[in-house]
């Protein structure tokens, strides 16, 4: 996991186990300001390896993490400085869905008659995720 962090491995690198690449990122990040975005995180134990390599120097730093588990969420907010707080985002609904479907499609909001009714359906696959519709 910690091997897709890394942009430049070397080949030595690529034989080091998780710790010794957490070890190796912690010292690359120690005295540097850095923004770090965990995206769609799973997982506690994954948490927990991550978070050991992201060193707090109180110099700005910051971890943005994304999850749909509130639980995740407490947990990751319990583990972190005391003004850390999840932000929980509402799902949309088909029409907000359909909406922006329309601009990243159309890049207008206006579509075709006869692709009005297939849109509306990609709309509601998408369980009103707006990454979902915007991939």
């Amino acid at each position: 996991m910690l091997s897709q962090v890394l942009e430049e491995v070397d080949e030595v690198t690529k034989m080091k186990d998780d710790a010794d690449l957490a070890e190796l990122l912690c010292r690359k990040l120690k005295r540097k300001r850095y923004l770090i975005v965990v995206d769609d995180l799973w997982d506690i134990k994954a948490w927990d390896d991550l978070q050991r390599s992201f060193i707090d120097d109180d110099n700005g730093s910051r971890i943005m993490v994304t999850t749909q588990l509130q639980g995740l969420a407490s947990y990751i907010e319990s583990d972190t400085k005391p003004d850390n707080h999840p932000t929980p985002l509402r799902h949309f609904n088909v029409e907000e869905s359909w909406e922006l479907l329309q601009k990243k499609v159309f890049a207008t909001d206006c579509c075709p008659r006869n692709l009005k009714e297939p849109g509306m359906q990609i709309a509601e696959c998408c369980q009103g995720l707006p990454l979902a519709v915007t991939w």
